[in-house]
C-alpha cells in the first residue's frame, strides 16, 4: 500500500509566530458528571486545567483509562460542555460544536452501506458543502493516503488499516486547521499501527496542523508527540508535561536510541510517583 508521505494539503492556517497566542487555550477547565440515579454521588473526571495548545504542535497525552483524556477532548471539540472553566480556540469561546476543526475516533464508525469515497464524503453532506466540489478532493485525500483505487470498496472489503485511513480522509475533508485524535491506531495490529504512525507523522510535518492525539502507549506518545502530556488516574490532572526533542522525520529506529528510551522512561517515573504505575 502507498505510504502517506506525500500526503500535504495546502490552504491550512499558517504556523504560529514565536511570542504568539496559543490556538486553544483552557484555564480551570473541569469536569463533574452528576450521580444518573437519586442518591448517588457525581464522578469528578477531570479536575480543573490550565492548559495551553501552540499553533501547528503535536501534541500527544498519555494516561491511564477513565483519567478523563476522552473528556478533554471532547470538551475541546465542543461536544461536551465543561463544569467549570473557560475553554477558547483562537479568540473565540466554545459554546458548541466548533467547525473548525476535525475528529478521528478510535473506532473508525464507517457506514457499512457505504463506499469509502461515501463515507468521506458524509463530512460535506453534514456540513452542507457541495459534494460535487468536494468530491474531487476526497478522491485526492483517498489517493494520498494510498487508497487510490478503493474509493468504491465498502467498509467489509478493507482493512482494518485502511478503514482507520477513511476515517483520517473524513476528518481532513474540510481542511480543518486543528485535528484531534481519539486513539485512532488502538484497534490496529502492532505492526499497522507502527506504519500508520510513521506515515500519520510525515503526513503532519508536511503542513504542521495542529492535533491533539489521545493515547495510552507512552512509546506511541513519545514517537509522534512534540510536547507529551501525562495525566493522573481520574480525577485526572496534568503531572507533567514534556517537551520532546528529538529529529524529525522521525523513524522506527529511533525507538531503540537512548535518548528515545530516557523520554519513555520519564512517563513510567511519573506515573509511578502519582500512583498510576507500581514499580
Amino acid at each position: 500500500m502507498q505510504s502517506m508521505n506525500q500526503f500535504r494539503l495546502v490552504d491550512n492556517d499558517p504556523v504560529e509566530a514565536a511570542g504568539a497566542a496559543p490556538l486553544v487555550r483552557l484555564r480551570g477547565v473541569g469536569k463533574v458528571f452528576p450521580g444518573r440515579r437519586r442518591g448517588q454521588a457525581s464522578v469528578e473526571a477531570l479536575c480543573p486545567t490550565d492548559l495551553d495548545i501552540r499553533h501547528g504542535e503535536f501534541l500527544t497525552i498519555v494516561g491511564p483509562s477513565g483519567c478523563g483524556k476522552s473528556t478533554l477532548l471532547s470538551m475541546i471539540a465542543g461536544l461536551m460542555a465543561p463544569s467549570s472553566g473557560e475553554l477558547t480556540i483562537g479568540d473565540a469561546l466554545v459554546e458548541g460544536p466548533h467547525p473548525g476543526l476535525g475528529i478521528v475516533f478510535q473506532k473508525d464508525l464507517l457506514l457499512p452501506w457505504r463506499t469509502a469515497l461515501d463515507n468521506v464524503l458524509i463530512q460535506a453532506e453534514v456540513r452542507g458543502l457541495s459534494r460535487k466540489v468536494h468530491t474531487a478532493r476526497a478522491m485526492k485525500l483517498l489517493e494520498l493516503v494510498g487508497l487510490g483505487g478503493f474509493e468504491g470498496f465498502y467498509p467489509h472489503e478493507l482493512s482494518g488499516g485502511m478503514r482507520q485511513r477513511v476515517g483520517i480522509c473524513r476528518a481532513l475533508l474540510h481542511d480543518p486547521s486543528l485535528l484531534l485524535m481519539d486513539e485512532p491506531f488502538a484497534a490496529l495490529d502492532a505492526i499497522t499501527r507502527d506504519q500508520i504512525a510513521v506515515d500519520f507523522q510525515n503526513f503532519w510535518q508536511s503542513d504542521k496542523r495542529t492535533v491533539v492525539f489521545i493515547t495510552h502507549n507512552i512509546a506511541e506518545a513519545v514517537f509522534l508527540g512534540d510536547r507529551v502530556l501525562v495525566m493522573t488516574a481520574r480525577p485526572g490532572q496534568i503531572a507533567d508535561v514534556i517537551d520532546i526533542d528529538l529529529p524529525r522525520p522521525r523513524r522506527l529506529t529511533l525507538r531503540e536510541a537512548p535518548e528515545f528510551t530516557r523520554y519513555t522512561a520519564h512517563v513510567r517515573d511519573v506515573f509511578i510517583k502519582h500512583g498510576v504505575l507500581r514499580g
